[in-house]
């Protein structure tokens, strides 16, 4: 009984150690932010954040992902507070209708679960020596909405991380582990956002609600 519990836990710790992944740079990397010229207004926005997953059966919905939401929600306020396109940020919905504008961002995390979890259980069974590999998708849906509701445009942008379990994968996990591969990737699909928002030049309204208000947004909520 002892034996199989060490067989297993070694199984598992072959799977998370001799794995990485990789993103499908569908997106090319942002490096920088592009800079704002200091005579250009900024506007104040809420950042209505949420994360869905659903299955590649035609006959499943897209499910909210709670950790999924909570981990976008940290990258998305780093990547926006370190970019400083804004005159003022908030993720708080109290708040939405104190901004200038709204920007609702919707990640999907989509593929074959089924699929990959079959295929990481052979490849654990045999100590990796029958590698597998696995594709998660991403969406991002992201709408640009002004104070008066407003839908002012709509991008979609996509890509995705195929994840490689085989031995050999234990020298580059320091590297291209799946938490820090993900954290990378969300990021740089967040900053690509900007980056089009920024160059179609939407943010562009002359007489803002944030002008009236009387108590200012804070930065971050």
């Amino acid at each position: 009984m002892k034996s199989k519990r060490v067989y297993l836990n070694f199984i598992i710790l072959l799977i998370f150690s001799g794995c990485a992944s990789f993103k499908g740079n569908k997106l090319p990397p942002i490096a920088s932010m592009p800079q704002m010229s200091p005579d250009k207004k900024k506007y104040s926005v809420f950042l209505d954040v949420n994360f869905y997953t659903q299955s590649r059966d035609p006959h499943s919905s897209p499910i909210e992902n709670i950790p999924g939401k909570i981990e976008l929600l940290d990258i998305v306020e780093l990547v926006t507070d370190e970019a400083n396109l804004f005159s003022s940020f908030t993720l708080d919905k109290v708040k939405n209708r104190q901004t200038d504008y709204t920007i609702k961002m919707d990640m999907l995390n989509y593929g074959d679960f089924k699929a990959a979890g079959c295929l990481g259980m052979i490849s654990g069974l045999t100590l990796t020596i029958i590698p597998a590999a696995v594709t998660d998708y991403y969406r991002l849906t992201a709408k640009v909405i002004d104070s008066n509701g407003k839908e002012i445009k709509t991008y979609i942008l996509e890509d995705h991380i195929t994840t490689v379990i085989q031995t050999f994968m234990l020298f580059v996990y320091p590297f291209k582990s799946p938490s820090r591969v993900s954290k990378e990737f969300m990021s740089n699909m967040v900053k690509t956002l900007y980056k089009e928002i920024i160059q179609d030049n939407i943010l562009t309204n002359k007489t803002t609600l944030s002008s009236y208000l009387d108590i200012p947004l804070r930065t971050k909520q």
